[in-house]
């Protein structure tokens, strides 16, 4: 790992200091004053020595998130890594002194660390830095390290002397006999507080002890016993801390007891630390005063009164803005005034904003105002059309009429305008068409063939009466039932044909009895009419193979043979004895005869060995947007589910060379908006986003973040989530919460806190479930992925945990949803108050929920989710992105961009494995979308994921275009087959380079990755070529069932599988390694019912637990794909 900051050059002085000591048994290396570095994810390494021309390193890293001092050397190019826990170490922690004391006497190399006075263990060093440095015949080495941190070498002087000269005090505590301990008996004392006890490579220093029954001595230096001693003695030294901490409270309540004792004081006397220790500041010391303990002042950068003190940030920390004059103070650093051209109070600048009078970006004729965040312009000229900053002249009716034949086109301010359409017409007189009447409707034949039409009174004036059989539809539109793909009602040896309308079963093969050919229509007849192809067993007639051979059937005809031992020739005509063998097959010994005489007794001599028999290696044989429905897709070749055309000249933007116009082809800064100048206003070059698309355009913001919508960016937005608190004062900066409720005071507002009732300010999540780590649980009875502990439904599964009314019951286990007094089975509105139940027009639906059940702000028709007001459309603009591989340095994280408001997405780098999750959860669910890769380059997964409660526990269905081993064979060799397969990820690790090479190898990986499905047929996605699928997940029987399709050919359908491992969750796309994938036109719904020809496969037991959905249908009609 590179030294984090500065350049990497070797440093000559340290150099030489360790190679003057390195061939010593010992030595001592001491680093001072480590502060933290700004904004530092990665570890630091401190110590660096390298052996040019050999594989040998030995290194010194910081690593702050995991509280970790990791060592790591390279021996002879393998890597070793070993580390030490420090539980004091935070982002903002300043380490007075590091030392590490380096025995190199073989056998038993080890390092010993100190930090801060304080013994973290030791790390074996099976190869030394001596051992390193000799194995070359002409030795150099180079030493690497961060040049602010004071690094000396010591070789002359044991540790105790380098521990005393950094402030340790030698005498720490006392033995039973009262002598003061050395660091090395308080090193054996906090051994076991050393995260080392689960090292294979640590052990203690070799000493002489007395032999105890339960802790074997050992007369060698074998590891294995080392390593079993250890552990042993790990587990009886902290049963005796255990013993001795009780003892020690024992202890110390009787001596408080003893002195608030008024009969054992018989005098007064004053107070001491030692008697009534004051609540100091932890590191402040306690003075006795004639008046009492007292507490000293506070630690150095803390002020306060040495009870309470408090953290200030000093000059060293260069707190300032650049060029700013510091001075420290005696309440912390001070910050002078901001530079020229800058805005702020010192610490924070920011430049100032220019005003029209300064700098004026309007069209001209236009006004432009001055406001916070720069001028900002107003509407165009009249005659113009624009936004302020650029502006185009309308057309008139000369130029363009836009107008129906026989409609007037009039001049207006905002261009043509259309007059009324002529007489029998309607439209807006853009668009006009022949107005119905009662008596023509049906005469135009609005009905699907077949089927009759009726007028009627109301509107439309017409009903049409039926699809025909074999056909499925609403009368206007009848689509032709596939019995072929619905119902398979042919034999699986049969082809079976879709006929418009119904099917035909071509006759049963030979070999097999049956019906000639069977042909019907419609489903129902279809399912009492199955075709059933019986295999005739040829064996039963006599004397089909030859003598001495066996005749065995097979599915549609059969075999003979093989030739038994002893025998050969062609089985079908028979087999005959070789020489030197009897007719019963046993071999003779040389010169021996066959004894022909009753029974099967052979006499002759000795056998002789028989020939090896033959063996038989067996082969290996590895046998654009959804579719759109309007009139023309303005980008037929490229997936663009929005359509969207910016400049409107009928060629969507994701095609468009030039989607806004304005004649800058490549590399437009504003893409969509027309700025033929390219004006970029920040200083130093810009953010690559044009003032006239740009939300912040005089602080740099690439990502264009908004989170309130209100076309200020995030970066320059003063109230970011728009609820009217300040950013600085808002607890919950992202999320609008006005009330600023906080119930554990962690500083984290309830809104965005992910443990709302538990202290929690830094909010680790590890497992990306969304529920803070102090407040996870393991435990979740119904596997919805809710802890029991969050759950209002802890046994029924409910992973979107929606309670209609409020009472901390979830719906799916509330008797009465809307809490108005009436069951869910007698209430007319179960999911709204209505205590009335008024039902005017009697049809059993109360008024108050007649078109929108959920009291949400989309009608029952529009509603993905009509039983859940909190989900009402598809929309993935709000995601999470899960990366599963997170540590791993094989490839960089996935980059997500959404479009067509969230219904599209697009990931645009080889990536390692990762998710772009949605927020919204679902129990039963329909997920449909395309996926289209737009890239010839690479051949990896493409997929989406479903019922994603963690980042260990999701279902996968992911495709790979060819067969591929990946490139890190670490942990393990893992190898992918071409095809799709359904997955269910279960990880116990979750997260790194085990989950990662389970994904990627096709077949199961226990304890992380279980296939449950996958293509027989082995074949691989093709570039540019758009794949539509179709997922049905109904947890509550455990159905999963996936169809894929290629336009209207089906690719695949997995058929009905069942698995209850996760119990409903998030949707989201996956991606690994692969490239330039666009997932578009995605849909979902809530959905616990199945379609009829699910139905109708499903087990009878399932079949009671389940309703048919007649609610909708796909909107392909499918076709087997060749």
């Amino acid at each position: 790992m590179p030294l984090s900051g500065g350049s990497r050059l070797p440093c000559p002085n340290v150099s030489k200091q360790l190679e003057e000591v390195i061939k010593k048994d010992d030595f001592v290396l001491s680093l001072n004053h480590i502060k933290p570095k700004k904004r530092s994810r990665v570890a630091e390494t401190l110590f660096s020595a390298e052996f040019p021309g050999a594989e040998h390193k030995f290194s010194i890293q910081l690593d702050r998130k995991t509280k970790r001092v990791v060592v790591e050397t390279l021996e002879d190019g393998r890597k070793r890594s070993q580390h030490f826990t420090v539980d004091f170490l935070h982002d903002d922690s300043i380490i007075k002194s590091l030392i590490l004391d380096v025995n190199q006497t073989q056998p038993g190399a080890h390092a010993t660390l100190y930090i801060d006075c304080t013994s973290y263990g030791l790390v074996a060093t099976p190869k030394s830095m001596r051992d390193m440095f000799s194995s070359k015949r002409d030795p150099q080495i180079e030493v690497f390290h961060e040049r602010k941190n004071p690094l000396e070498i010591e070789g002359n002087r044991n540790v105790r002397m380098v521990l005393n000269r950094n402030g340790c005090p030698l005498s720490l505590e006392k033995d039973e006999t009262g002598v003061s301990k050395v660091f090395d008996d308080i090193f054996r004392d906090d051994f076991l507080n050393n995260e080392l006890r689960d090292d294979p490579y640590a052990f203690r220093h070799p000493e002489t002890t007395t032999h105890r029954g339960d802790i074997p001595l050992l007369s060698d230096f074998d590891d294995g016993k080392i390593f079993e001693a250890i552990n042993r003695l790990i587990a009886v030294v902290n049963l005796e801390v255990k013993r001795c901490e009780e003892t020690t409270r024992s202890l110390n309540d009787l001596r408080r007891l003893l002195m608030e004792c008024d009969i054992c004081n018989k005098s007064p006397s004053t107070p001491t630390c030692a008697t009534n220790p004051p609540r100091c500041y932890p590191g402040v010391s306690c003075y006795d005063t004639p008046e009492g303990p007292r507490c000293g002042p506070c630690p150095g950068g803390y002020s306060g009164d040495g009870y309470h003190c408090t953290r200030f940030v000093t000059c060293s920390e260069n707190p300032c803005f650049t060029n700013v004059e510091c001075r420290d103070t005696a309440e912390g650093a001070w910050c002078g005034s901001c530079p020229s051209g800058y805005t702020g109070n010192g610490f924070t600048c920011s430049p100032s904003v220019p005003t029209c009078e300064e700098r004026n970006p309007c069209f001209p004729g236009a006004e432009c105002r001055n406001t916070a965040g720069g001028p900002e312009c107003g509407r165009c000229p009249s005659g113009y059309t624009g936004n302020g900053y650029s502006c185009n002249r309308f057309p008139t009716c000369r130029d363009q009429n836009p107008c129906f034949p026989g409609v007037e086109c009039r001049d207006t301010a905002q261009g043509p305008d259309c007059g009324p359409c002529p007489r029998d017409y309607e439209g807006d007189g853009r668009y006009c068409k022949k107005k119905p009447t009662v008596e023509n409707l049906c005469k135009m034949n609005p009905c699907a063939p077949g089927v009759t039409c009726t007028p009627t009174t109301d509107h439309p004036y017409f009903r049409c009466l039926g699809c025909p059989p074999g056909f499925t539809g609403n009368g206007t539109r009848c689509n032709d039932i596939d019995e072929c793909d619905l119902v398979k009602p042919c034999d699986q040896r049969v082809t079976c044909t879709n006929l418009v309308p119904g099917y035909r079963c071509d006759p049963c093969p030979p070999g097999f009895t049956g019906s000639s050919g069977v042909q019907g229509v419609g489903a129902e007849f279809a399912y009492r009419h199955r075709q059933l192809c019986e295999d005739i067993n040829e064996c039963d007639q006599e004397n089909i193979c030859g003598s001495h051979s066996t005749c065995i059937n097979t599915d549609g005809s059969y075999r003979c043979g093989p030739c038994p031992s002893g025998f050969t020739g062609d089985p079908r005509v028979g087999c005959q004895p070789l020489e030197g063998y009897c007719p019963n097959g046993i071999r003779c010994a040389r010169h021996a005869q066959c004894d022909h005489g009753v029974g099967v007794n052979i006499n002759a001599s000795a056998p002789q060995d028989t020939p090896e028999t033959a063996r038989h290696a067996a082969g290996t044989g590895i046998s654009t947007d959804g579719l759109m429905f309007a009139y023309r897709d303005n980008c037929v070749g490229v997936p663009n589910s929005g359509q969207e055309d910016a400049d409107g000249d009928g060629y969507g933007d994701a095609c468009d060379d030039d989607a806004d116009g304005d004649g800058v082809r490549n590399g437009d800064n504003c893409p969509l908006h027309p700025n033929p100048g390219q004006e970029d206003s920040e200083d130093n070059g810009g953010d690559k986003v044009g003032d006239v698309c740009d939300n912040c355009r005089f602080v740099k913001n690439p990502d264009q973040g908004d989170i309130d919508q209100d076309g200020i960016g995030d970066a320059c937005d003063d109230d970011m989530d728009g609820d009217g608190i300040l950013n600085r004062d808002d607890n919950c900066i992202r999320i609008s919460n006005l009330l600023q409720t906080d119930t554990d005071r962690d500083g984290i507002g309830d809104a965005c806190d992910n443990c709302p009732q538990m202290y929690n300010p830094e909010q680790e999540d590890s497992n990306e479930n969304a529920i803070g780590d102090v407040c996870d649980s393991p435990i979740d009875t119904d596997k919805d992925g809710v802890p029991d502990e969050h759950d209002n439904c802890r046994t029924v599964p409910n992973p979107d945990q929606h309670d209609a009314d409020g009472d901390e019951q979830g719906d799916y286990c509330d008797d009465d949803l809307d809490g108005d007094g009436f069951p869910n089975n007698r209430d007319n509105c179960d999911l709204m108050y209505n205590p009335d139940q008024i039902d005017l027009d009697g049809n059993g639906v109360g008024d108050v929920c007649q078109l929108n059940r959920d009291n949400d702000t989309k009608l029952d028709i529009d509603d993905v989710c009509p039983n859940n007001s909190l989900i009402y459309q598809t929309d993935f603009s709000k995601y999470t992105t899960v990366i599963l591989d997170p540590i791993g340095e094989s490839q960089v994280d996935p980059k997500w961009e959404i479009y067509n408001h969230g219904a599209e997405i697009l990931q645009t780098i080889n990536s390692d494995p990762g998710l772009a999750v949605g927020y919204d959860k679902f129990y039963g669910v329909d997920f449909e979308g395309t996926f289209f890769v737009d890239t010839e380059i690479d051949d990896d997964y493409v997929g989406f994921i479903f019922s994603y409660q963690s980042n260990q526990k999701f279902y996968t269905v992911m495709w790979k275009k060819q067969a591929q081993a990946y490139w890190h064979q670490t942990p393990f060799y893992a190898y992918a087959e071409p095809g799709i397969q359904i997955k269910v990820v279960d990880s116990e690790t979750g997260p790194g380079e085990m989950l990662r090479n389970s994904l990627w190898h096709t077949g199961d990986t226990p304890g992380q990755v279980r296939t449950l499905w996958t293509d027989p047929k082995n074949v691989g996605w093709k570039e540019r070529i758009s794949y539509r699928w179709f997922l049905m997940h109904r947890p509550h029987i455990g159905l999963i069932r996936l169809k894929i399709f290629q336009g209207d050919k089906l690719v695949t359908d997995s058929g009905n599988i069942f698995d209850k491992t996760h119990q409903g969750g998030q949707l989201g796309v996956f991606c690994f390694s692969q490239e330039m994938i666009i997932w578009s036109d995605l849909v979902y719904r809530c959905n616990d019912n199945v379609r009829e020809e699910v139905y109708w496969e499903l087990p009878v037991e399932l079949r009671r637990l389940i309703d048919i959905d007649n609610t909708r249908s796909f909107s392909i009609v499918s076709s087997p794909i060749s």
